[in-house]
């Protein structure tokens, strides 16, 4: 028979049952005793509806110890109960909040003993209710309807995105290869595919039939009343029947398991997206010169590093196969499989108790373990580290280059400009003579061809069309009107030849300390070569097609 008990079917209740294989009469007798058993998901009480014996503790100490003596009586606590479980619902009235614990213990068929334990606090009133926590629910509700509004609008600008790309390829093998190679591609599908299933995990949370009808409260005449639907899914007891009120809480036992896991699943995927949207946000700081060394870094060597992972995998499966096999039985850590990976894996961070091995077989576990640690611990991390090391120097010499090779072009003493018509040439340089007579810019127009190309002021006309001084006249308008043609040799372009005023290439090296190193990454014995070769090599390069860009048509040279 059920245990006796007068809970309120509102209250807070636990209950403990052991796995036991179903009786024909879903009955069974111990110590002069008789308990119902409850049946795999066709009948009410047992936890998350896996079947066994239910024993209800009540809503008081009181009620709690007799059922509890009376298992003790009946012999349930021994080795012949496969697991038991501990669970109860409390509710604070001062949050608003409901919270669910869970206690079990289960002996495995390896012989450990395994005991977990959890406790979930989460509320039933979404959009009234909670006290003081009314601003801070009301805040929630706001911010998601924005979340949900962002999300959406950057699907659509993802698909957009896909479909340029898609439009491009010539086939759509090409574009799927090309879309998906690019790291922050992947990033961005993964991140809002997680957006979503988190949306549709909270809005069903929020939809959950249960959720939104009960209410707690302590008096007695407000009873929840459980749909007709599930009283005929569970051939529940009638209202009069002395039984019912037990089973109503079992019933509410089972939708306060459903929202306790429907939350914690809101919760971790909530901080799985939280984790790839920080990753995103990478794509847009990478950027940034202080994280560009970085970012290029882990760029560069993700492929190296993808083929590493899966080298140090295909050892880690080994070695946790090993372990399992010899010590699986007798240590804790090991019973399982996956509980071996994570223990072998925290050897290879630093953290191992090898008392339980030790104790087993101490020269198995000696060897066993120091070889596993000199190939991961000592070689394979270690190479791991260099690789990325060896990586991030590359990638600084790389940007080191880069670096110069932008400020050499920045500060290069001659530019090239052609302009498609003299008017064209007119509206973007306001040219001026100085007192040596030279023809020299005396404004540029912003975002203009000889802005970009870093034409700034005073800077030195010295060559238009291939030649120094068949253009210039006495005066700037004159020489606009006169001088200044279209080369009708060039597909009628006008080319301009401007270097900055006062520099030369000697210059460069003969002044050292006109040169500003500030910026520079100091040498090192890794760096010293990049640094210093970059700078030569590029300047050298710059000097030798100098000559060819400055001579004139009868070869003669500015300087």
């Amino acid at each position: 028979a059920v245990v006796p008990s007068a809970p309120s079917s509102n209250g807070s209740h636990s209950s403990v049952f052991a796995l036991q294989p179903a009786m024909p009469n879903s009955t069974a007798s111990s110590g002069g005793n008789t308990y119902n058993f409850s049946k795999p998901e066709t009948e009410l009480g047992s936890h998350r509806l896996l079947g066994g014996f239910v024993f209800a503790f009540g809503t008081s100490r009181e009620s709690a110890m007799a059922s509890l003596d009376y298992a003790r009586e009946g012999g349930w606590f021994s080795k012949n109960s496969a697991s038991m479980v501990f669970d109860w619902v409390t509710f604070n009235g001062n949050v608003d909040r409901f919270t669910y614990n869970m206690v079990s213990f289960s002996l495995l068929g390896t012989g450990e003993f395994i005991k977990t334990s959890r406790s979930t606090s989460f509320p039933l009133n979404i959009a009234k209710g909670g006290g003081f926590n009314m601003v801070t629910r009301t805040t929630a509700i706001g911010l998601f309807v924005v979340y949900v509004s962002f999300v959406l609008g950057y699907i659509g600008s993802y698909i957009l995105s896909m479909n340029r790309n898609f439009k491009k390829a010539p086939t759509l093998g090409h574009f799927l290869r090309d879309f998906f190679s690019d790291v922050w591609n992947v990033s961005d599908l993964v991140s809002l595919v997680l957006s979503a299933v988190s949306i549709i995990n909270v809005l069903a949370f929020v939809l959950q039939t249960f959720r939104g009808s009960y209410s707690f409260s302590i008096d007695s005449n407000i009873k929840y009343q459980v749909p007709n639907t599930v009283v005929k899914a569970f051939s529940m007891l009638k209202d009069v029947d002395p039984g019912r009120d037990l089973q109503d809480d079992w019933y509410i036992f089972s939708q306060f398991e459903t929202l306790e896991s429907m939350y914690r699943t809101c919760l971790t995927i909530a901080a799985l997206n939280s984790f790839f949207i920080s990753i995103k946000i990478v794509k847009y700081v990478g950027s940034l010169s202080a994280v560009r060394p970085f970012s290029s870094t882990l760029n560069k060597g993700k492929t190296r590093n993808f083929y590493f992972a899966i080298i140090m995998l295909m050892g880690l499966l080994g070695f946790s196969f090993l372990f399992h096999i010899i010590f699986g039985r007798s240590a804790p850590g090991f019973s399982t499989w996956p509980s071996t990976i994570l223990t072998i894996f925290n050897w290879i961070i630093g953290e191992y108790d090898l008392t339980h091995v030790l104790a087993k077989d101490f020269w198995t576990a000696l060897v066993c373990f120091a070889a596993f640690m000199v190939c991961f611990y000592f070689i394979a991390v270690n190479m791991f580290l260099a690789t990325m090391v060896n990586t991030y120097s590359a990638t600084v010499g790389d940007i080191d280059i880069a670096a110069t090779r932008t400020r050499v072009d920045n500060d290069k003493m001659l530019r090239k400009i052609e302009y498609p018509s003299k008017e064209r040439f007119k509206k973007d340089i306001e040219l001026a003579i100085n007192e040596k007579g030279d023809f020299i810019v005396k404004s540029v127009a912003p975002h203009g061809d000889a802005h970009k190309e870093g034409v700034a002021k005073d800077h030195v006309i010295s060559k238009i069309n291939r030649s120094k001084d068949a253009w210039k006249r006495e005066t700037v308008e004159l020489t606009w009107t006169e001088g200044i043609e279209e080369d009708d040799r060039n597909g009628g372009l006008v080319t301009v030849f401007i270097k900055d005023s006062g520099k030369s290439f000697g210059g460069r090296f003969r002044k050292k300390e006109e040169v500003d190193h500030s910026h520079e990454v100091r040498a090192t014995a890794k760096n010293f070569w990049r640094v210093q070769g970059a700078v030569s090599r590029i300047y050298t390069e710059e000097k030798s097609r100098r000559k060819p860009i400055l001579s004139d048509d009868d070869g003669s040279d500015d300087e």
